[in-house]
């Protein structure tokens, strides 16, 4: 925690009763759903036009550093906890479990070139898998670096193409991503617009309190049987494009570190 908050973080970070506040969050959400346009909508130059402005604030963010307060249900257990995390791009990411006290409880560091999962307080740890890997066993994610950094923001897709634009009705639009299929869903508030919702094969996400063109909100499902995710993220202490250095993504594992298995770390449990 010390290598990221000495580079990128704000001083002062509220650990707080994140019990509290996940059970709050998640009971207040659970009947939240935004209502998207059912209708087929026309096709409209103008809705791709309007996302190509709205996906600038995504598109531009090139390193991010937040406090993620996390909550849900992953293959049917609940999750919840407070993470630091560091993204640069391409594809350098640092997460930090955030304890009451002491040691993180847990540290993930992934690199183009290295991704290491680092349990301090059980001195345990995972070499040789990917971040896919890791974060499924995680918290029910089989994301890249990339693929989390860019849902997170509201981009969706690192480097979204739009193939089609439709204008539906009651203020809202969409666009079909090329790159992954996704349909992003963009709703008008006064004069500007903002993305309310994503789909894509096997996932929906949502995204509410929207501020400096980064949402604050994000709610993520996906509609597996197998793996049901049910994940609700609130972001605080946000910074976009603050330079990190490059030993924010890198971490030195104690020689007597214990090897730690995918399947071992889903028991360990450390957001549960």
């Amino acid at each position: 925690m010390r290598a990221l908050k000495e580079t990128s973080a704000p001083s002062g970070l509220v650990i707080g009763s994140w019990f509290l506040l996940s059970a709050i969050l998640l009971s207040g959400c659970a009947t939240r759903v935004i209502r998207i346009p059912t209708d087929p909508g026309l096709p409209s130059v103008d809705a791709i036009e309007v996302y190509q402005s709205v996906s600038k604030n995504c598109k531009g963010v090139k390193t991010l550093t937040a406090e993620i307060a996390l909550s849900g249900t992953v293959r049917g257990e609940r999750i919840r906890g407070r993470v630091l995390a560091g993204f640069a791009m391409p594809a350098s990411m640092r997460l930090e479990g955030v304890a009451p006290f002491g040691a993180p409880v847990f540290i993930l560091t992934s690199n183009p070139r290295d991704v290491i999962f680092l349990l301090p307080r059980d001195n345990r740890v995972v070499r040789q898998s990917s971040t896919e890997d890791i974060l499924h066993s995680l918290m029910g994610l089989s994301f890249t670096v990339d693929d989390l950094l860019s849902v997170l923001t509201g981009c969706i897709v690192s480097t979204p193409q739009v193939e089609q634009g439709f204008r539906h009705d009651k203020d809202w639009i969409s666009v079909v991503l090329r790159d992954n299929s996704a349909e992003v869903y963009l709703k008008q508030v006064g004069a500007s617009w903002e993305i309310r919702a994503a789909e894509w094969p096997g996932w929906r996400v949502e995204y509410s309190e929207w501020k400096s063109g980064i949402p604050r909100i994000v709610r993520l499902w996906s509609d597996s049987t197998q793996d049901p995710v049910e994940l609700l993220a609130e972001l605080s202490q946000l910074e976009v494009n603050v330079p990190l250095k490059a030993e924010v993504f890198l971490l030195d594992v104690p020689r007597s570190a214990v090897p730690l298995t995918l399947d071992e770390l889903w028991d360990v449990a450390p957001l549960r």
